[in-house]
């Protein structure tokens, strides 16, 4: 489903009450049906283009907060965007991206390579962003081509500036349970 017309099942809680003498007891908590012994789900549309409106909206503002607080060039967050090849989906993606960064005050850097590009420019260039300050995430355009190894050029990326979350560090941490109350982080 796209970004513009997204729309997600919500699920609020719901009680079991048990049938009895056969008889068809109905109950409902919140979007949820029971019938009898059995729980019947029924799903809420919620509008995804107000939510991420107003996700961006106070995205805009909390980068307007940061560059006054800091200056309009220590205070910009800046993304940076390897695309690699003609792909016409991954071409839509990232160009969703920039006019999402333009709206929000973020500042945008793409860097479109062709199809034929050689794993070593890609790594080199990942290396340059990963020194880079005015770069504080990199997102590298998946699928890649054939001939590059996906998994150096993800690793390549500093975890902290791994916008999507691929490199195995922050899998590991995401993929640990130090996101619950009261869980001890592991230090990765």
């Amino acid at each position: 489903a796209s970004a513009a017309g997204a729309a997600a099942a919500v699920f609020s809680g719901f009680a079991f009450v048990p049938a009895t003498f056969n008889r068809l007891h109905l109950t409902t908590v919140g979007s949820n049906v029971l019938y009898g012994s059995q729980l019947k789900m029924v799903a809420d549309d919620i509008d995804g283009k107000s939510i991420a409106s107003t996700i961006r909206s106070e995205i805009k503002d909390a980068v307007t907060k940061l560059k006054a607080d800091h200056g309009d060039d220590a205070g910009t967050p800046g993304l940076a965007v390897i695309l690699v090849g003609t792909r016409r989906d991954s071409q839509t993606y990232v160009r969703m991206k920039k006019k999402a960064c333009e709206e929000c005050g973020i500042a945008s850097f793409g860097f479109d390579y062709p199809e034929d590009v050689r794993q070593a420019d890609l790594l080199k260039k990942i290396e340059e962003l990963n020194a880079d300050d005015k770069v504080h995430g990199i997102l590298v355009q998946l699928p890649l081509p054939k001939h590059v190894d996906e998994d150096a050029v993800l690793n390549a990326v500093n975890p902290s500036k791994d916008v999507d979350g691929l490199h195995p560090l922050n899998v590991a941490k995401l993929c640990s349970t130090s996101t619950h109350v009261g869980s001890t982080k592991v230090n990765w």
